[in-house]
């Protein structure tokens, strides 16, 4: 049932980026389309910037399972609020909303990815994170296309209905999912992890990440991973301006990244209980697939449609590649008690790398840029690659698992 409701969660939030996309675009005009697009996904990473110091507190802190259906309901009550919006075709209340639902949609990422250690064991880990990351791709891809063809035949309104709806059912079947040990107890807790207070817990967290190079070597290789998740706006643009494909052709784009992300899993799962070498080859192979990926989306995209999409699953596939290695290591990695603050953490660190690529693009981007952009971007993600792994040479290693309580 907790599987089931973080499909539906997944496919649901692509479902409303598309939609979201679409009518932001038409309420721009133009002229404004591609500052339209950037900002969308800003605050839709904004807060998890802002959030990174509390956000680990709450999760380490309180029940997760709440967490979880609380996040949902919210999310369902906003949607709704865009049913409003949508007639009064105002661009900045657009984006006011979109930032609450991203603070939610923040809650739920980490107190999911919190609650696998509690629910899985040890050994479980890597055929688990696959299976999600699998079938995430698979919603997203179900997403994309139903968002990019839904809204060229039904009203804006209808879609956003939708998808209020399935953030009710998600939050209706969390409720009935059982989580053994589904709060991290304070009274459980050791005393240096305790805190009434966000900021002290953040900078526990932040202690406790100086101690261990090898846990901020994986989030450093998710922070070069999240620029590439940043630099979707290049294909937006290519879809958009290039090669003028409308609305149908972006949401045929984010259905090729849906299917790297579903190709990109099966590598690692290659990974079992393999060596460190593996480990530390795989994550920079991804790294160099996702800069090869982008740099080629430049060179060959702008003349074939298909060419472009099989860049974009080159891509994407990499940066799923090490999406789901990282995520699995961090898992076997850190302490119960400190992993909602490293993954909130990780997730600020994302959506700042995110962020900054976003408006980095929104304000080079054009017509006659496009193509340059994406080759250069995805030179520095090669660069970014090559000196990743010459770190990982000196501090890559397997840790010994912490004990896990099931």
């Amino acid at each position: 049932m907790f599987f089931i409701a973080v499909l539906i969660s997944f496919f649901t939030g692509q479902l409303y980026l598309i939609s979201i996309l679409i009518i932001a675009r038409d309420i721009a005009g133009e002229r404004m389309a591609d500052m339209a697009d950037a900002l969308v996904l800003v605050t839709s990473f904004l807060p998890a910037l802002l959030l990174t110091p509390i956000a680990g507190h709450i999760v380490d802190r309180f029940d997760r399972k709440r967490i979880l259906i609380i996040s949902k309901a919210c999310d369902a009550v906003i949607t709704l609020t865009f049913l409003t919006s949508s007639a009064q075709l105002n661009l900045w209340f657009f984006l006011t909303l979109n930032t609450l639902t991203t603070i939610f949609f923040v809650f739920f990422i980490v107190t999911t990815n919190s609650l696998i250690p509690s629910i899985y064991k040890n050994d479980e880990f890597p055929a688990v994170n696959v299976l999600i990351n699998v079938t995430r791709a698979f919603m997203l891809i179900l997403g994309a296309l139903g968002g990019g063809f839904l809204a060229d035949r039904i009203a804006h309104d209808l879609l956003f209905f939708v998808c209020a709806c399935l953030h009710a059912l998600t939050a209706i079947l969390l409720a009935w999912v059982r989580i053994r040990q589904s709060t991290t107890d304070s009274e459980q807790q050791p005393k240096h992890a305790r805190t009434n207070f966000p900021l002290d817990a953040f900078a526990q967290g932040l202690a406790y990440l100086k101690q261990d190079t090898y846990i901020l070597l994986l989030i450093a290789a998710r922070t070069v991973m999240n620029i590439g998740a940043g630099l979707r706006l290049l294909y937006i643009a290519m879809a958009e301006e290039v090669l003028r494909l409308g609305d149908h052709g972006l949401g045929l784009f984010a259905a090729a990244r849906g299917v790297g992300f579903f190709i990109g899993p099966f590598a690692a799962a290659r990974m079992g209980s393999a060596a460190t070498a593996k480990h530390h080859a795989l994550i920079t192979g991804g790294l160099a697939s996702l800069g090869i990926g982008f740099g080629l989306l430049g060179v060959l995209g702008g003349h074939n449609i298909w060419l472009s999409g099989a860049t974009i699953i080159l891509a994407f596939a990499g940066s799923a590649c090490v999406k789901t290695i990282s995520i699995t290591l961090i898992h076997r990695a850190a302490h119960n008690e400190f992993l909602g603050r490293v993954l909130a953490l990780d997730t600020g660190l994302g959506a700042l790398a995110e962020i900054l690529a976003t408006l980095l693009l929104g304000f080079i981007l054009g017509p006659r840029t496009v193509i340059p952009a994406t080759v250069v971007s995805g030179i520095l993600l090669v660069a970014a690659a090559i000196a990743w792994n010459r770190f990982a040479d000196r501090h890559f290693r397997l840790p010994t698992p912490p004990a896990r309580d099931n």
